[in-house]
C-alpha cells in the first residue's frame, strides 16, 4: 500500500503513523468514516475493499486524538493499484471535508516544492483537486505503464544526467560508487557525486578556523587549499538547483540520497547481499557492463 499511502504525508490526513497499521489506514478527527468508506466503495477500485475505521495515534499527526477514516483491505494484490487508490483516497477526503482538508506546507525531503507535487511528479493532481475538476481521466492515466528507459532522468532537457544509488544502510552503495567513478573517468567522463542525508551532521572539525568561520556566520564560507576548495552554505539545497549551480560541467552525477525523487537508480543489495542492478539487469559480476550502461544513459560517446 505504501506507493499510494505515502501521498497522505503530503496532506493533513493521518497516514496511521503512531499505530500498528500505518498506511493501511488513513483518517483525521474531522472526517466521517462511514461516508468516506461509502464514497470510495462506489468507485469500485480493483483489488481493495474499504471499511470504516477509528484509530488513535500515540505519536505523529493527531497524537492522542481519535481519527475517523478507512482501512484498506487488499483482497487481490495482483489487481490492486496502490498509487491510484491513494490518489482516490486523498480526493474523496478533500471533497467530503473541504473546510478541514489541507495540503502539507512544511518542507518535504529538503525540497521547496509542495510535497504532493513532489510525490505525484507535477502540480497537476493538486491543481485539479483544488479546482474541483473531474479526476477520473488523471487517475486512469496512472494505469498506463510505460516501458523503463535507461535514458530516463529527472530533468530530461538538462545536463548533467543524475543517477541515484539506492540501498539500505551498509548495503555497499558507496563501495559501488568508488568502483564506478574511476572507470567512468578513465573513459573521459566528468563525473560528480552527491551525498544527501536527512540528518544534520557535522562535516568539519570543531575548533578549526574553517568551522569557526561558519559558526561566526560566514555564509557561504570557503576553505581553499592547493588541491581542492570546499564551500559550505547554510541551506538545504534541492537537487535541481544544486545540479544547475555546481555540477554544470559534469557529464554524469551519481547521487546517494534524495530518495523521494524520481531518479533512475542503481539498486544495491535489493535481491541479495551486495547485488548490483540497473535498468532491470544484474551487474553484480560485471562492473564494466554497468559502466557502459551508465555511459549510454549519459549519451556519452568516447
Amino acid at each position: 500500500v505504501y506507493p499510494g499511502g505515502c501521498l497522505f504525508e503530503a496532506t493533513n490526513l493521518s497516514e496511521g503513523r503512531g499505530t500498528t497499521r500505518p498506511f493501511e489506514q488513513v483518517g483525521a478527527p474531522w472526517l466521517d468514516a462511514e461516508r468516506l468508506a461509502g464514497a470510495l466503495g462506489e468507485l469500485d477500485l480493483p483489488g481493495v475493499r474499504f471499511r470504516a475505521v477509528h484509530f488513535r495515534p500515540v505519536f505523529h499527526k493527531f497524537a492522542g486524538e481519535t481519527c475517523h477514516g478507512v482501512f484498506q483491505d487488499v483482497v487481490d494484490p495482483d489487481a490492486y493499484r496502490p498509487y491510484e487508490t491513494g490518489l482516490r483516497i486523498v480526493e474523496q477526503a478533500a471533497r467530503l471535508a473541504p473546510r478541514d482538508f489541507r495540503w502539507r506546507v512544511e518542507g518535504y525531503e529538503f525540497d521547496a516544492r509542495p510535497a504532493i507535487d513532489l510525490l505525484t511528479g507535477s502540480p497537476e493532481f493538486r491543481e485539479r483537486l483544488d479546482a474541483r475538476d473531474d479526476l477520473a481521466p488523471f487517475c486512469a492515466r496512472q494505469r498506463e505503464i510505460a516501458p523503463f528507459a535507461l535514458d530516463s532522468r529527472l530533468y530530461s532537457d538538462e545536463w548533467p544526467v543524475a543517477i541515484g544509488i539506492a540501498g539500505s544502510h551498509d548495503s555497499g552503495k558507496t563501495t559501488v560508487l568508488e568502483r564506478v567513478v574511476p572507470l567512468l573517468r578513465a573513459r573521459g567522463m566528468c563525473v560528480g557525486a552527491i551525498k544527501h542525508t536527512p540528518h544534520d551532521v557535522v562535516d568539519d572539525v570543531p575548533g578549526k578556523d574553517s568551522a569557526r568561520h561558519v559558526a561566526a556566520g560566514g555564509d557561504p564560507s570557503a576553505f581553499v587549499r592547493p588541491s581542492a576548495t570546499t564551500v559550505r552554505r547554510r541551506e538545504s539545497t534541492e537537487l535541481r538547483r544544486l545540479l544547475e549551480r555546481d555540477f554544470g560541467d559534469c557529464d554524469l552525477v551519481l547521487v546517494e540520497g534524495y530518495k523521494s525523487l524520481p531518479l533512475s537508480r542503481i539498486d544495491v543489495g535489493r535481491v541479495r547481499e551486495r547485488s548490483i542492478e540497473y535498468g532491470g539487469r544484474d551487474f553484480s559480476s560485471d562492473i564494466g557492463g554497468l559502466v557502459e550502461e551508465l555511459m549510454k544513459t549519459a549519451r556519452f560517446s568516447r
